[in-house]
């Protein structure tokens, strides 16, 4: 369905589905940093039923789907807040096919995107992943545009054939606003203004080890981190 497909799309994250342990009415709040050097996150009192590792855009993004569909989430990441490299773009978010190019008249498509793309990697893109990225990318925008973010501003960037590269309309002073940490604050506000108590953050904090207890498949017993 949508959400499951627009989750794929953003799946560069780890996201590691473990059993949900019972009897936490009161929970307690998910380990902070500062604590002990090695901390399993799925054995603390706040038990989540999903750990997400990497907290930028892709990371962000499993855990709103997680958290949409009832999920209790922990996001681990090794820095010391969100946004990974997904904070450092500049350029903007490629999708065919968007609302925004409807409304300026631009002819575009997700097979042209698709060409482009495996053009501009010369024979090194996977080719199943790129026909992902480019069929979904307009979904994946609008989902973007859902959190609150205005991408309506539209440019050629190198590579691509059309104006498809949606960022953020500039500053009044005319100056270009930093759109990938701009993205990553819009999701992050509309994942905590939804997760009605449901995900917690843990900063400074890097996996280390990931164990599956019993027979059934898909099922974690640990997932340790270290904790700077």
């Amino acid at each position: 369905d949508t959400m499951r497909w627009r989750c794929v799309f953003f799946m560069a994250a780890c996201v590691l589905a473990s059993q949900a342990l019972q009897g936490q009415a009161n929970p307690e709040p998910a380990p902070t940093t500062g604590e002990s050097a090695k901390v399993d996150v799925v054995a603390e009192p706040w038990a989540p039923t999903i750990v997400v590792v990497g907290g930028g855009l892709a990371g962000l993004s499993a855990a709103t789907e997680a958290v949409l569909r009832g999920a209790r989430v922990v996001l681990v990441d090794k820095e010391q807040g969100l946004g990974g490299n997904s904070a450092k773009a500049t350029s903007g978010i490629n999708a065919a096919g968007s609302r925004g190019q409807h409304l300026a008249n631009i002819s575009d498509s997700a097979e042209l995107h698709l060409n482009d793309t495996l053009a501009s990697g010369r024979g090194l893109c996977e080719h199943v992943l790129v026909d992902l990225l480019t069929t979904r990318a307009a979904e994946a925008l609008a989902f973007l545009e859902s959190t609150g973010i205005d991408l309506s501003s539209l440019s050629q960037c190198g590579g691509h054939s059309v104006a498809r590269t949606h960022r953020e309309p500039n500053a009044p002073d005319g100056k270009p606003k930093p759109v990938g940490f701009d993205i990553v604050q819009s999701v992050r506000k509309f994942l905590e203004a939804n997760a009605a108590g449901r995900v917690r953050f843990l900063f400074k904090a890097r996996m280390v080890e990931l164990l599956q207890d019993g027979a059934e498949a898909g099922t974690l017993g640990h997932v340790d981190v270290a904790l700077e």
